[in-house]
């Protein structure tokens, strides 16, 4: 079963499950992460590379960014994004290619579902400003990263856990 399918048909659903226990406990904690790392994004442009139904596009279109686009490869997902404040473009985050380069890229759920990891970080390199920023959410090679890969394979879908390195 293709990644894509997979959320497309979860689409509907997908923003109202994830703001829920226990799920919702989860994306409270990514969520402080996230912030930190991110640091303040007012006024700063945003690309959101996976963004899924936009959790966290929606989180950071309230903090007054100049701009903020997200992007994801599922059309049914990028649909449930209804905020005309966000720029929203059905792509794939390894070669989209957009005519502007941004302060601050998130991504955050997406590397764990792509098996050449390179090519997210060189897009993502030729959409950052110089002195931009990367920020990163994967699950890490642990008992919790172990779950959630267990988690997809029940849906075929396979969950690659990376190390830093």
């Amino acid at each position: 079963m293709k990644k894509d399918s997979y959320f497309s048909r979860r689409a509907n659903t997908y923003q109202m499950k994830s703001c829920r226990p226990p799920w919702s406990l989860l994306r409270s904690a990514e969520s402080k992460a996230i912030d930190r790392a991110m640091g303040d994004a007012a006024q700063k442009s945003i690309l959101e590379l996976g963004c899924g139904a936009g959790y966290h596009s929606k989180r950071y279109i309230e903090m007054a960014p100049r701009k903020l686009v997200a992007i994801d490869i599922s059309k049914e997902m990028v649909n449930q994004i209804k905020d005309p404040r966000i720029e929203c473009i059905v792509g794939d985050a390894a070669t989209i290619k957009l005519p502007e380069k941004f302060d601050l890229i998130l991504s955050a759920g997406l590397l764990e579902f792509v098996k050449n990891v390179e090519d997210i970080f060189k897009n993502a390199r030729e959409h950052a400003l110089r002195q931009g920023k990367l920020v990163l959410l994967l699950p890490k090679p642990n008992i919790m990263g172990r779950i959630y890969q267990l988690y997809h394979k029940n849906n075929n879908v396979k969950v690659h856990l990376h190390n830093l390195e």
